[in-house]
This record gives structure tokens, C-alpha cells and sequence, in this order.
């Protein structure tokens, strides 16, 4: 079998005839000796015994563009116990429903690992792994009120400045929280009034934006600025802060808000937005989210949602 590598889509990729079938797969690299040196990774192992689910696994985790190796590890972990002595074409639709079962958890999180496995599978072959998944949950809409939102930047008085600033940020900006997280001073123009979220390396759907300050923001910057320790804004120690989730969570549960998350701050400022009358374009810019997006999820708060059809009925 004759086996050629071939650049595709960025990348290289290995193409060789099999049963009268193009077969591709993907090297993962833009470097061509890098490129062949995972071929020849590849046909050795072809020479062996047929890779199970756990040497897959070990392949995709230790993979050189891994980012997230704790959570798939995670995530990975039940499926790896049960599939893990097994060959992927063993995994049958049968067995995998037998493994929704054996699981005491929900159903969205089933689908969640059986979709890094799906991932994992299919990095190591192009075929297109495919197995049933439990249906996708309704996605939550909590949209807080604006007291519970007044109770939320009370609470975050009593924590840690680095909260109090991340709180401060999401709440003005509605921003991920990652991209919070990540922000640094020589992206805070005080003179200009806007934080400049993007970054030169960010790739994939969610994008970052350039915004503009309220006063309230604008207020905490010009503090922070005068006593930071670190190149990032949201530090602690001198150090940049790499999670906020716990302590998150304690501002939340001292304002009553319990089943709030960073995400949920994000919605709701969106969905203000909209409720007054902000056109979905702006804030689709604002979210760094696209028009379509904003349109489905959050149409529905715009004072005149469907006003104009309901008039059409008088």
C-alpha cells in the first residue's frame, strides 16, 4: 500500500487507496518532517496489534497542541474504564447505551464524555467515529433581576479585590470568562476609555472584542491600575489568577443568587441589553457573538418582539 502525504487544509495529511476508497489522515502539523516522522509513528503501529481505546486515549492527551489535559482527563476517565480494553470498532451502538445506564449522572454529562471520546477516536483516524448520544439538554435561560445584581456587587465588597474586579468586568462588559481572565494592562486604553479583549492568537467561534468603559468600570480600572503587582489585570499575590469558579460561587451564594455562574451574568447582560432596546447587531459586536446568535436566543427581550404581528390581529 502506497502512502503519500499531501498538505491539506493547513495542515499535513497522509492519503493512500484502500478498497478502491481515497482513506486520509491527519499528521496534525504544518511541518513536513514532523509530518513524516508521525507517518512512520503511524505504519509501525499499523504492523502491531490493533490499537485499543486506552492507547487512543494516551495519544490524543499527550497530543503536542493539548491545552485542556486535566478536564478531557476528566472527562475521559468513565469512558476510559469502561471502553478502555477495547478496540473502537468493538464499541457498538448496544454497548454504549448499556454505558448511558451504568452512569448515575446526568444526561448532558454522559453526552459530554462520550464526546471527547468521539474526539479522541477520531484524532487518531479520519474514518468519523460515531456513536449515540444522549439528547442535548434545553439550555438553562436564567436571567438575573436587578436587585439580585445590586446583592451580587454588595457581596463581592466583603471578597477579595481580585473578585471584586472580575465581577466589576463581567458585569460591564458581559465578556467570557476566560478572556477576563487572560486580560492584561496593555490592553486597558484609560485615555481612550476601552479594553481591547482580542488577542493575537485566539482562533475558533468565540471571538473577543474592543469596547468601550462605562463610569463604573472606568472607576475600578483607574484604581486597580494604581496598585497592581502583575501584567494582568485580575491578579492575586502578584500572580495572575487562573480560576475564579470558587470564589465565585461564595459571591453568589452570599447574594442569594445560588444557581448563578459567570455565564449566567453574561446572559443576563445581554438580554438588558436587548430590553432596551440596544439593536441585536450591537450586541452581537458588544458579546463578540454573531447576529444569528443574538437573534435566536435573545430576540425574544426586545420591547417590540413580534409586536408588529400581533397587530396584524387586532
Amino acid at each position: 500500500m502506497e502512502y503519500r502525504l499531501v498538505f491539506y487544509r493547513g495542515a499535513w495529511a497522509a492519503t493512500w487507496r484502500e478498497r478502491g476508497n481515497t482513506r486520509r489522515l491527519a499528521l496534525r502539523t504544518k511541518d513536513r518532517g514532523e509530518a513524516e516522522r508521525r507517518l512512520a509513528d503511524f505504519l509501525a503501529g499499523e504492523r502491531r496489534a490493533p490499537a485499543t481505546v486506552k492507547d487512543i486515549i494516551k495519544v490524543y492527551l499527550d497530543r503536542p497542541e493539548q491545552k485542556r489535559r486535566k478536564a478531557q482527563e476528566l472527562l475521559l476517565k468513565a469512558p476510559l474504564a469502561y471502553f478502555g480494553n477495547m478496540r473502537p470498532d468493538q464499541i457498538t451502538d448496544a454497548l454504549t447505551r448499556r454505558y448511558w445506564a451504568s452512569r448515575a449522572v446526568k444526561d448532558g454529562t454522559i453526552r459530554t464524555e462520550l464526546q471527547t471520546l468521539i474526539a479522541a477516536l477520531n484524532y487518531c483516524d479520519s474514518k468519523g467515529f460515531k456513536i449515540p448520544l444522549p439528547a442535548a439538554g434545553k439550555p438553562r435561560e436564567r436571567v438575573l433581576t436587578r436587585a439580585e445584581v445590586k446583592a451580587i456587587i454588595k457581596a463581592a465588597r466583603h471578597s477579595g479585590r481580585h473578585l471584586r474586579m472580575f465581577i466589576a468586568i463581567l458585569i460591564s462588559t458581559g465578556s467570557r470568562k476566560t478572556a477576563i481572565l487572560q486580560l492584561t494592562w496593555d490592553r486597558v486604553d484609560l485615555e481612550r476609555n476601552r479594553v481591547d479583549f482580542r488577542r493575537g492568537d485566539e482562533a475558533g467561534n468565540k471571538r473577543r472584542v474592543y469596547l468601550p468603559m462605562n463610569k463604573r468600570l472606568r472607576r475600578y480600572m483607574r484604581i486597580a491600575t494604581r496598585i497592581r503587582t502583575c501584567d494582568h489585570v485580575i491578579e492575586y499575590a502578584g500572580r495572575p489568577v487562573l480560576d475564579v469558579k470558587k470564589g465565585l460561587k461564595m459571591v453568589f451564594d452570599r447574594a442569594g443568587a445560588h444557581d448563578a455562574s459567570a455565564h449566567t451574568v453574561r446572559h443576563t447582560v445581554a438580554s438588558w441589553m436587548v430590553e432596551r432596546g440596544v439593536p441585536l447587531q450591537d450586541v452581537a459586536a458588544f458579546l463578540g457573538d454573531t447576529v444569528a446568535t443574538v437573534e435566536r436566543v435573545y430576540a425574544k427581550f426586545a420591547p417590540d418582539y413580534l409586536s408588529t404581528a400581533a397587530r396584524a390581529l387586532e
